[in-house]
């Protein structure tokens, strides 16, 4: 009885959170006291590297890796600010943005660079959950999974997927401000 008590609150408060994300949104406060706001570079905490996008090859998607190289446009992201706490990540060297790969939600999902979506795909939004000491948990709200660095290849390739939250290093990342952007 007291187990089938637990299951149905927890599935009410799932339920709650889903339809009504703002009463949780107190978890989800981000840099600046309520808003992420300016041009930042994205440092994976396990690997020290920097999110860079490749090089855009014609109009398809791009894939992301870390990259601990000089720091160029590739490794520039532009926050654009939702009012419900979630964030667009776009590039600024190819204006496109980071986006879960579509059809798939559950196991490891390939994280790319699209076209921006003018009709506010979920795919495209990302909640920072701070984790202390300026670190963030970067989810996706369609599902969310924890933007995740994993090594692909033994060349030591880093490519960025969406995975469940495991709590590891490879899952934390910290902001570093470029520039202040007062026209965001």
């Amino acid at each position: 009885m007291f187990i089938e008590s637990v299951k149905s609150t927890m599935v009410v408060a799932v339920l709650f959170c889903i339809i009504f994300p703002s009463a949780y949104a107190t978890e989800r406060v981000s840099v600046a006291g309520d808003t992420i706001r300016g041009i930042y570079m994205i440092e994976n905490l396990r690997h020290g590297s920097y999110l860079k996008s490749e090089d855009m090859v014609g109009s398809g998607h791009a894939s992301l890796l870390l990259s601990s190289g000089a720091s160029s446009e590739y490794h520039f992201w532009q926050f654009e600010y939702r009012p419900d706490l979630a964030y667009r990540l776009r590039n600024m060297n190819t204006g496109k943005a980071i986006q879960a790969e579509s059809g798939k939600r559950t196991g490891i999902i390939p994280v790319v660079l699209d076209s921006i979506k003018k009709s506010n795909m979920s795919c495209q939004f990302w909640r920072f959950v701070p984790m202390g000491k300026d670190l963030y948990r970067i989810s996706n709200i369609a599902g969310d999974m924890t933007l995740t660095a994993v090594q692909k290849d033994p060349n030591g390739h880093i490519g960025i997927f969406l995975m469940p939250w495991m709590n590891k290093d490879e899952q934390k990342w910290k902001l570093v401000n470029i520039r202040e952007n007062s026209a965001m």
